[in-house]
């Protein structure tokens, strides 16, 4: 009888040893790929593919599996798709991959919707952003198994910043600065920690609760996976387009100069190119208008914010609804401009044909009591958003400058140029 017991103990604990090597086995591979090493990863599941002394029938089985699993995940960081499932420890992993899985399909689904939305006029993102909340409550619980810790933490980060990216860009295009501001501040955080994927103690230090959106800045590290390269960009787009919509708002807290720094440091610095156009050309002033007609949101317009309670209905007639939300020189009255009310007149006439189409729009605007007039360009450079330059007489020597400075800051501030860069980069 004892020589029974002690030849059964011996096997007992083998066993214990080989699940515990499972377990480790298993646990590196994932954390692997959660640090996006997939050299690493590939080498852990070769050493495993011909071990027979597991506990597990199909173990080799399964590493081919996962072998097939970081090949996809590598392909899938790469953006190369978008050119072209026992024991409860196992079941519990391969349920956890089986979330993983649906996860990373819609997701492939929502990018390939970006990229088609390239094509379009008017890029509307808003059932994106349905989309990519509903994935969020969906899949909040997914993924708890212990081992793949790490690559949750991963691919719910990039669900989050795409998340806020694109709720960023909805409210930005509506001028809501308090709800820009949030998502700007929320997808800065999460990229913040999607850079730091490459190393294990970049985020350490970081005080979360001091940390501005305006300090995050683009990544030039060659080993953060080129998805996440892409994330960042739009990120920087957004925040230039922020920073120059907002530009005036932002100004009521900060100098002049602060405020020119600021935007230097944008990755478009729109309030830059503005300036430097304005010196060259001569003219006499530039700004930007905004379209809140048919807007229908109740609490915010501007940097203003009112209770929902409160009354306050954004205005969607007349010269209200027709804000300057920028101009430069900063210190020059647009509204006491004798030009204003003609600049008005043709916005709110023929809003619908500006908005949709590419041209710059010529406006002659007489000044009173004399020959003279104003010379004036409008043109789009993104639905609701209307930019306008004005000479003090008609100059034919600026009209080739005035086209190519409104076609460059359309250009680099095109979102559909961005999302096409999913495949072309």
């Amino acid at each position: 009888m004892q020589a029974a017991r002690a030849k059964e103990r011996p096997t007992r604990n083998g066993e214990l040893e080989k699940q515990v090597h499972e377990f480790e086995v298993l646990s590196s591979i994932f954390e692997a790929i959660g640090h996006l090493d997939f050299e690493i990863a590939d080498r852990l599941v070769d050493k495993e593919k011909d071990m027979k002394q597991s506990n597990i029938p199909f173990w080799s089985q399964l590493m081919a599996v996962l072998a097939n699993f970081i090949n996809a995940e590598r392909n899938y960081l790469s953006l190369n798709f978008i050119r072209h499932g026992v024991r409860k420890e196992l079941a519990d992993i391969c349920n956890s991959l089986i979330c993983f899985a649906d996860i990373r399909d819609s997701m492939v689904e929502i990018y390939r919707q970006m990229y088609d939305l390239a094509a379009e006029k008017i890029l509307d993102v808003s059932p994106l952003l349905e989309f990519l909340n509903k994935l969020l409550k969906q899949y909040s619980e997914g993924m708890q198994h212990p081992c793949l810790k790490l690559w949750r933490n991963n691919v719910f980060a990039e669900l989050k910043a795409v998340s806020h990216l694109v709720s960023a860009q909805v409210e930005i295009s509506e001028w809501a600065f308090f709800s820009s501001v949030i998502q700007l501040q929320h997808a800065a955080i999460v990229l913040a920690d999607v850079k730091a994927l490459t190393t294990s103690t970049a985020n350490e230090n970081k005080k979360k609760s001091r940390f501005s959106f305006f300090q995050f800045k683009p990544s030039q590290d060659s080993k953060l996976a080129r998805l996440y390269h892409w994330l960042i960009d739009y990120f920087h787009l957004l925040l230039s387009k922020f920073t120059f919509y907002f530009y005036a708002s932002l100004g009521k807290f900060s100098e002049i100069s602060d405020m020119r720094a600021l935007s230097a440091e944008t990755t478009c610095d729109f309030t830059g190119r503005c300036i430097h156009f304005l010196r060259k050309s001569d003219a006499e002033c530039l700004f930007v208008v905004f379209n809140s007609v048919k807007l229908g949101r109740k609490c915010q317009f501007g940097y203003g914010y009112s209770h929902p309670n409160s009354g306050f209905r954004v205005p969607e007639d007349g010269i209200p609804s027709f804000p300057i939300i920028l101009n430069f020189p900063e210190n020059l009255d647009i509204t006491k401009c004798g030009f204003w009310s003609d600049v008005f007149s043709m916005l709110s006439k023929y809003t619908d044909k500006l908005t949709n189409s590419d041209t710059v729009f010529p406006l002659k605007s007489n000044i009173a009591g004399t020959d003279e007039y104003f010379q004036i360009f409008i043109s789009c450079i993104e639905p609701r958003y209307f930019l306008v330059v004005v000479f003090e007489q008609k100059r034919l020597e600026k009209v080739s400058m005035i086209s190519n400075f409104i076609s460059d800051i359309i250009s680099q501030g095109k979102y559909s140029r961005h999302f096409h860069a999913l495949k072309c980069t």
